[in-house]
């Protein structure tokens, strides 16, 4: 049911041309490294929000949400579409010590594209979800599976790291990140 409610919210979104990805379990799924999600987490740009969640509530039943105090997003809502739960963000970020790591989601942020059910389903970086897990409370787990999957791929797009790297203000996390990187360079 899962993904068929993706693909029909899918055709949707890419038919207003809506800026918008996959992220979090679904996007660990399309990488194998989950077997099934939970949830649907949509990435949208912060312009594009208002139009995606149009057609969220149009299509599903909204639910009432908030941000936790960790996360913070310009735009934040849940939906319940077909029994499957949809999260919409935009403007995530995340708390680090006494600031916020802010998820930069633009034309960079989206590196595969899925086709699901003959529809385009754009996937979020693995490698800003890699950076966002470690900032998580209780991701461990997720964050060693994209690890793993680095190195056994043997690459990924070190830009994107090193991008984001620059904006951690996470000793723990950018040191890991940075070890990932030499790790990957050997």
């Amino acid at each position: 049911m899962l993904k068929k409610v993706l693909s029909e919210l899918a055709v949707k979104l890419n038919k207003k041309n809506i800026r918008w990805g996959v992220g979090a379990s679904v996007m660990l799924n399309y990488y194998g490294l989950v077997d099934s999600p939970n949830d649907i987490d949509i990435i949208v740009s912060s312009d594009d929000s208002s139009k995606a969640d149009k057609i969220l509530r149009s299509t599903g039943e909204k639910n009432f949400s908030s941000d936790l105090e960790i996360y913070k997003s310009d735009f934040f809502a849940n939906y319940s579409v077909n029994g499957v739960e949809v999260d919409l963000i935009a403007g995530f970020s995340i708390k680090q010590n006494s600031s916020y790591f802010k998820y930069d989601f633009d034309k960079n942020s989206i590196t595969e594209m899925w086709n699901l059910e003959s529809v385009e389903i754009p996937v979020a970086a693995i490698e800003d979800w890699y950076i966002l897990y470690q900032l998580m409370p209780n991701r461990e787990e997720k964050v060693m599976l994209i690890e793993d999957y680095f190195l056994q791929e043997g690459s990924c797009r070190v830009d994107l790291l090193q991008k984001n790297i620059l904006k951690l203000k996470n000793d723990k996390a950018s040191k890991r990140t940075k070890k990932l990187i030499d790790r990957l360079k050997s």
